[in-house]
């Protein structure tokens, strides 16, 4: 198995120690001070981000119809700061609710609020390119976006969108559900898009809670890397980074992938997702749906796809696919994941479990839900002894009764 190409950075807390102003000519290093809204002082976020000696603003639980505008470097901690969102609602009293975000300055946290953006506008958080280094964690994002637009522009609606390259941004442990677009995609995090030259480095998407995505006339995606226009051969060419140990559920559209890799990524990781009950509402030439998607990406073979769980619908729906029309060489490396099914992946591969393509390396697969990686079609006598046999197949998908079964099917291939 490969290793994880990063570890993870840790995640800051609502005790975050403030940080140190030196004082000019007074000889001494004093704390830059804690800001608390509401106050007298602050009754609004955007007062207290307009005083720059405000390091960390604390924000208490209540609604602050605002879009907060981040230009500068700022630590934001709301009601619910390091509170697990799962079982959390945007808007819930417990809740500091706001509107949205844009950061526009390095070394942003944003950490325990709720968002709920609604319509016309369609992004819950934005970092733009000068947001590298920032933080996005314990957020609640809900009800973005509409289904009921009625113009003619693209409405993509997006839960945390990283615009256009910013580098070393960690979205861990967050809840993006209920995104909605009519003529655009709905996005639960979207790194780019199809005219991005700059393609985001380093980036950390890892732990969070997509579900309830729906687009009425393009695509729903729980986690898309799309920097099209990139196509620089170096390494700052590319969008490089791990996305893990998200759980993604629920997305509908006219196309729904679960993980799309939308141009270079290579060295990318994708490790320990959940990604169930998606759905293509128009499957007119088949059913375009994906577990991870690898798109317009040359890099194919420098990509990491394992132990991930495809809850899918078995031989209708694709849990790893290459597009055939990608250039490049080599194989995905897709091993040790589970495809719904104990014998693997379907018709390309040997058993009944969801779709692989070809390009993708498959074998060894999780034989369970999260493991043990031991399924294969055996290849000599010496795979079926030891109890190899019990987690080996016919490149059919049967399974063996025996390790004599096992070794005859080598010997006459039936």
């Amino acid at each position: 198995m490969p290793t994880l190409i990063r570890s993870v950075r840790t995640i800051l807390s609502a005790s975050i120690v403030s940080m140190t102003l030196l004082i000019a000519g007074a000889g001494f290093v004093a704390a830059a001070p804690d800001c608390y809204v509401p106050s007298g002082e602050y009754p609004t976020i955007f007062s207290a981000l307009n005083d720059h000696t405000c390091s960390t603003i604390y924000v208490a639980e209540g609604v602050y119809p605002e879009h907060v505008d981040v230009d500068r470097t700022v630590t934001l901690i709301g009601a619910q700061a390091n509170v697990d969102p799962a079982a959390r609602t945007a808007g819930d009293p417990t809740e500091s609710s706001v509107l949205s975000f844009t950061v526009r300055e390095e070394n942003v946290t944003i950490n325990g609020f709720s968002v709920t953006v609604g319509s016309p506008s369609r992004n819950g958080i934005i970092v733009k390119t000068p947001g590298s280094g920032s933080l996005v964690t314990f957020n609640v994002i809900e009800d973005i976006g509409s289904l009921s637009f009625t113009g003619t522009e693209r409405d993509n609606a997006v839960g945390v969108y990283l615009e256009l390259g910013p580098d070393n941004v960690d979205v861990v442990r967050n809840k993006m559900s209920r995104i909605f677009s009519t003529n655009g995609s709905a996005q639960g995090v979207l790194v780019g898009d199809s005219s991005s030259g700059d393609p985001s480095l380093d980036v950390l998407i890892a732990g969070n809670i997509v579900e309830g995505l729906q687009s009425v006339f393009r695509g729903a995606y729980g986690i898309q890397i799309n920097n099209g226009a990139s196509t620089a051969e170096t390494a700052t060419g590319h969008t490089t980074g791990v996305v893990r140990d998200n759980r993604i559920d629920g997305l509908t559209g006219s196309w729904a992938h679960g993980v799309g890799l939308e141009g270079p990524t290579p060295g990318l990781a994708v490790l320990r997702n959940n990604i169930s009950n998606l759905t293509d509402v128009n499957p007119t030439a088949f059913n375009d749906v994906f577990g991870v998607l690898v798109q317009s990406n040359p890099h194919w073979g420098q990509i990491q796809i394992n132990e991930n769980n495809f809850v899918l619908e078995n031989m209708a729906e694709h849990g790893i696919g290459v597009d055939p029309s990608t250039p490049g060489t080599g194989m995905v490396d897709g091993t040790c994941n589970w495809w719904n099914a104990s014998n693997g992946p379907g018709p390309v591969g040997p058993g009944s479990g969801a779709l692989v393509t070809a390009n993708v390396d498959y074998s060894p697969w999780l034989v369970s839900p999260d493991g043990p990686c031991s399924g294969f079609v055996p290849t000599n006598s010496d795979e079926c002894r030891d109890g190899g046999w019990e987690t080996a197949v016919r490149d059919d998908g049967t399974s063996f009764k025996n390790q004599g079964d096992c070794v005859s099917y080598l010997n006459s291939g039936k």
